[in-house]
């Protein structure tokens, strides 16, 4: 018994981190940047968009996006990458889910809590909170999948790290929002926002 206690305080500690970054970033996405269209990287980025124009929930477009990636990846990755994503999917979806649902209007639409038209500050804040809680997620050695598992497929068949993948990944899916509301603002709040997010998540993991 006492050789399993390292083994489940070591998973436990891992889920607790990813489990509070994962609410992390939720917040600093849903409540400070979603209701403002500054779409960050990553799937929920993809999915913002999505809600932009169609108004189909955020966790929904997310959800089945990572679907078809942990499909991919699973037999390109194997099971064992796969295993923390799989609950870091599953908890995001989850997230998603509430908080529009407490939060939200009868639609799903959340309020522009810091007043309308703050993008700045709701940039800076969003960006901050998101950051540090994808550090939690990943020294819990977790992932939210998305762009991580595209950044791993790449790393797998190119010559090109996970970090260069996910990067690669993230600056199209801000910039496709242009196509969307054809505002070169919102497109500098997002490439300020991918800036801000991977600074907190290098000052957290580097802590």
């Amino acid at each position: 018994m006492d050789l399993m206690r390292p083994s489940f305080r070591n998973i436990a500690h891992d889920v607790s981190l990813m489990s509070l970054g994962i609410i992390m970033y939720a917040v600093g996405f849903l409540l400070f940047q979603l209701p403002y269209h500054i779409t960050p990287g990553a799937t929920t980025g993809l999915a913002a968009i999505v809600f932009y124009i169609t108004g189909l929930p955020v966790m929904v477009t997310y959800f089945l996006i990572n679907i078809v990636l942990l499909i991919v990846a699973l037999k390109i990755l194997g099971f064992k990458f796969m295993t923390n994503t799989i609950y870091g999917i599953a908890f995001m979806t989850f997230v998603l889910w509430a908080i529009p649902a407490w939060f939200g209007d009868e639609h799903g639409m959340l309020p522009q809590i810091l007043g309308e038209n703050d993008m700045f500050m709701a940039c800076i804040i969003g960006a901050i909170i998101e950051g540090i809680g994808l550090g939690f997620v990943f020294i819990g050695n977790g992932s939210t999948g998305g762009t991580d598992i595209v950044g791993a497929v790449v790393n797998h068949y190119r010559d090109i790290s996970i970090g260069q993948g996910i990067m690669i990944a993230d600056l199209l899916i801000i910039s496709s929002s242009f196509l969307v509301f054809h505002d070169v603002r919102l497109l500098i709040y997002g490439y300020c926002t991918l800036f801000i997010e991977t600074s907190m998540i290098d000052y957290v993991m580097n802590r």
